[in-house]
């Protein structure tokens, strides 16, 4: 009920009752005492309604004091509302951020949101918040390997939108391979070293060596095949390979060495191949397969044996099989034998 319609009502009650006691009860005027205080004589009908009036004022300060906590509950539900919308536009974004709730049923909301990953579905619409809607076309566009001007969503280097849309930038659009090499501060090893190997494929000898420490074996893999190729060919000397090869981590497996090994055959003159992985060895690097593949692939069986002794029996069972095979007059590929 309006306050309005409350005060109506009650002054026409009053207003009836007043009169009622005047005309059928008594019109005489009387003069009371409260609390010690002599007040003056009034007719009987407005001193019955006094009690009356009392009680609507008590009412409306009881109904004024309630509508304020209402307001204030109502506007707790509005601004945790608010909250829960963008705890769910960070969420799909996978953007971490803390929210505090004054209400019991949003902050269970907010929690479970807080605890989930979110996707939107393909072709999913939101009409109602914009914001939100924004967030679902970017995530749909990263998804189909488009990339996405990120700027606007505040998300941090390490943000998997932000290093899907580095991923989608580079298979777009080479150039971008050399702005994240030159802003490498903004971004991880791992991405450094895709973005290297996409600017392999285009860029200079010269200009690679800018980037050499952000090198990976697959970089080096894409440098070889440029080299006397029909598009975009370098030439690349003994020195300069291993400058870009001692670059690349120890903790490449031998399968790495051993597609190198592959790959400078046409690259290296036989003396410079052997040369090049002995110094690698030389460095601490685990290239003993892609030698020993080297030597083998040469038909140096005397010096692959001489390796194969500071092994024990159990290690690289394939190339000692291989030189069995040798020993009994067997013609083999050793190509056959090696599953890159």
């Amino acid at each position: 009920m309006s306050l309005k319609f409350y005060t109506l009502l009650t002054l026409i009650f009053m207003l009836v009752l007043g009169l009622f006691i005047h005309f059928a009860v008594s019109s005489q005027s009387t003069a009371i005492d409260v609390l010690g205080i002599h007040l003056p004589p009034f007719p009987m009908g407005v001193w019955a309604v006094i009690p009356f009036f009392l009680f609507y004022i008590i009412n409306v300060i009881v109904m004024i004091f309630s509508n304020v906590q209402h307001y204030f509950k109502l506007k707790s539900y509005e601004h945790d509302f608010e909250k829960l919308k963008d705890a769910f536009y960070n969420a799909f974004l996978q953007k971490e951020k803390t929210y505090e709730y004054k209400t019991d049923r949003y902050r269970l909301l907010g929690d479970i949101v807080a605890s989930a990953t979110l996707e939107p579905k393909k072709g999913a619409i939101i009409e109602d918040s914009p914001k939100i809607q924004s967030a679902f076309h970017a995530i749909q566009s990263l998804k189909k390997g488009d990339p996405v001007d990120m700027s606007r969503f505040g998300l941090s280097k390490n943000n998997v939108w932000m290093i899907k849309n580095a991923h989608n930038l580079l298979h777009s659009d080479v150039k971008s391979a050399e702005d994240m090499l030159s802003h490498w501060e903004n971004y991880d090893d791992s991405m450094l070293k895709e973005a290297f190997g996409t600017y392999a494929s285009t860029a200079s000898l010269s200009e690679m060596l800018k980037y050499k420490r952000f090198i990976s074996i697959r970089g080096l893999l894409t440098i070889l095949t440029r080299v006397n190729a029909d598009e975009n060919p370098i030439e690349i000397t003994l020195e300069e390979l291993l400058d870009f090869s001692r670059h690349v981590t120890r903790e490449i497996n031998q399968l790495g060495f051993l597609e190198l090994a592959i790959a400078v055959r046409k690259v290296l003159m036989p003396e410079d191949r052997i040369r090049y992985f002995e110094l690698l060895l030389e460095d601490g690097y685990e290239v003993n397969e892609a030698l020993l593949y080297t030597l083998l692939d040469l038909e140096l069986v005397d010096k692959a044996r001489e390796l194969l002794e500071n092994f024990t029996e159990s290690d690289f069972p394939k190339y000692r099989a291989f030189l069995a095979l040798k020993d009994m007059n067997y013609t083999c590929n050793i190509d056959l034998l090696i599953n890159v």
